[in-house]
């Protein structure tokens, strides 16, 4: 099942009406994108993202972890991680502008009413040395974590069930190491989540799409739940 990007809550030259006869059934925004503009609050007393898009099909919203890493790894000056969460900086002294929490991300996708939510995770560079991957997965799985703790919370306070509540995606990490991402995938999956997204790029060093990474991920999750690649904006049942 394909969905297509619509990060700020739009896709691109497409108004809802196209994508619903082209018989698409969901979009994918970017909670860090809509966060910075137009805002969550602004979505939120418009009446939700469906509202705000005029879309009644799935709105997928995928946590930013993945613009976290193409905001600052490649410019260290603009923020920086820790296994709290994730701080972004404005100007050369390295003013706090935002800071970014499993809980703050779970908060805020429920506070645009989106359908399935993405835990926040630690997203590598592809350049990234074993000892940060490793690093990236175990902070990944710590995220996890909170994020369906905070998510049963808020589902319990708002008397969720098991027919109306949205459902919740953890992300699989562990660059083009296998091991790593065995190790992820049996950490999460352990946790019992809705559904899994394969996290980073699953392409070759070389170049070309690494099947054989998703294969591998694929197998170490659940076959009756959905594995989501984020780079490709696709949902995938079967290999």
């Amino acid at each position: 099942m394909y969905f297509p990007d619509g990060t700020y809550g739009a896709v691109r030259t497409l108004d809802t009406r196209d994508i619903r006869l082209c018989g698409i059934k969901g979009i994918v925004v970017n909670t860090y994108h809509l966060y910075r503009n137009p805002g969550i609050n602004g979505i939120k007393k418009l009446g939700g993202i469906h509202a705000f898009m005029g879309w009644n099909g799935i709105v997928a919203s995928d946590s930013g972890g993945f613009q976290f890493l193409s905001l600052f790894y490649k410019n260290p000056e603009m923020g920086s991680v820790t296994d709290r969460g994730i701080r972004l900086y404005s100007g050369p002294k390295k003013k706090q502008i935002s800071f970014f929490t499993p809980k703050i991300s779970v908060d805020m996708q429920f506070a645009i009413s989106s359908d399935i939510m993405i835990c926040l995770d630690d997203c590598p560079s592809q350049k990234a040395s074993l000892k940060q991957t490793a690093t990236s997965i175990k902070r990944t799985i710590r995220w996890a974590k909170e994020c369906k703790e905070e998510f049963v919370r808020q589902c319990k306070n708002r008397h969720y069930t098991g027919i109306n509540r949205p459902l919740l995606f953890a992300v699989v990490q562990g660059g083009n190491n296998t091991k790593l991402r065995a190790q992820c995938a049996q950490a999460l999956v352990a946790m019992d989540f809705d559904g899994y997204a394969f996290g980073g790029w699953p392409v070759k060093q070389g170049g070309g799409l690494d099947t054989d990474i998703l294969k591998l991920v694929r197998s170490f999750t659940p076959k009756d739940k959905p594995l989501f690649d984020r780079y490709r904006k696709r949902s995938v049942q079967k290999r």
